[in-house]
């Protein structure tokens, strides 16, 4: 445990396992009181005082939005710190610094993967005949490195990555070969049409839980509802019903991997996603737009939660780059499988940003 936290605070931080039921989490570099401050008046817990107090200098280096008065900052506002660890010991709120987030995010596939490896074979063959190579994604491993640099290619105005004279693109049919799903027919293509049912009546239908047991656990997170994801978790290890246990676990890895919209949680439009995959319409659309989307947004900003699926474009990445002296010929038969292919290869994980950099 970073020795910061101990210097920062009167009383010792919790430990990461006591974060599991946490109503607020925030994701900070260092200390940052300001960003801890805003993410509360957003969610809100505290009540902005400049709303009230209007015509305040916000600006100036010495004005505390705590307690909206000059004199002090908000970063040694004392007051302000002692309010924050009675939050965090009454386990309100959890402060992480923002290298964590990728770290909690490896847990929840370890957690996923671990999952799949207890199942036995009958299981994965009721998965693979329904929804194809999807396990796949949960081994994929993305090299944030090089992520960062592929942003940096992206051409917002024409929707594709411009390598000097060099353009590509994900296309429909290159994705719909990865995922290698066979309910998808090609020719349907996923959009979201109003049903009429609700989130937690679209949760019982997936689940088969009763309507007591989906209601207490939805959540509202800004403009949509949802779920924590280690709700489903346990009904994947618990249900009775095996084909229950694989429908949940298929929609876990759509929440968390190819539309991980919010941290730790399976988001509302994630049930739309699975309802069209029952269907057997092609969800590729859908992940191409998103992950277009995406790239452009992290390219204006800088920065940002990328809400596509990340192993899947680097699967794609690898595609025209990856040199190879023979070609197998179980390429070309009909059970090969590109993801179970990748997963098996060993990159190097050592390139730095300025080396990608120099190579693309």
């Amino acid at each position: 445990m970073p020795e910061t936290r101990g210097t920062l605070w009167k009383t010792a931080w919790p430990s990461k396992g006591e974060f599991k039921d946490l109503s607020i989490r925030v994701f900070c570099d260092l200390m940052a009181l300001a960003k801890i401050w805003e993410v509360l008046v957003e969610k809100g817990s505290l009540c902005h005082l400049n709303r009230v107090f209007e015509g305040r200098n916000t600006k100036d280096p010495s004005f505390c939005e705590f307690h909206s008065i000059e004199g002090h900052d908000i970063q040694s506002c004392e007051e302000f710190r002692r309010l924050l660890q009675n939050m965090m010991d009454n386990k309100e709120i959890g402060i992480f610094y923002k290298g964590e987030e990728a770290n909690e995010k490896e847990n929840e596939l370890q957690e996923l993967r671990d999952i799949w490896a207890r199942w036995d074979e009958g299981t994965k063959q009721l998965f693979y005949q329904s929804y194809g190579d999807i396990s796949y994604l949960l081994d994929i491993k993305v090299d944030k490195h090089l992520f960062r640099v592929m942003v940096q290619f992206w051409n917002s105005a024409y929707k594709c990555f411009t390598f000097g004279e060099v353009d590509l693109v994900p296309t429909v049919e290159e994705y719909t070969v990865l995922l290698r799903c066979p309910k998808v027919q090609v020719r349907k293509t996923f959009t979201r049409v109003f049903n009429g049912q609700t989130f937690a009546k679209k949760l019982m239908n997936i689940s088969g839980m009763s309507e007591p047991w989906v209601t207490t656990r939805i959540q509202q997170k800004g403009d949509s509802k949802c779920i924590l994801w280690e709700n489903l978790r346990d009904l994947v290890l618990t249900h009775p019903d095996e084909r229950k246990r694989v429908d949940i676990f298929v929609l876990i890895i759509c929440g968390l991997v190819i539309f991980p919209k919010a941290l730790r949680h399976v988001d509302e439009a994630i049930t739309d996603l699975f309802d069209r995959l029952e269907k057997g319409i092609t969800p590729v659309l859908a992940i191409l737009v998103e992950t277009f989307r995406s790239l452009s947004t992290c390219l204006k900003i800088g920065e940002g939660w990328f809400i596509g699926c990340a192993q899947l474009l680097m699967v794609w990445f690898h595609g025209p780059f990856w040199k190879v002296d023979k070609v197998s010929y179980k390429v070309f038969s009909e059970g090969y499988s590109p993801l179970k292919e990748e997963v098996a290869i060993q990159r190097r994980e050592d390139i730095s940003e300025e080396m990608w950099m120099e190579i693309l």
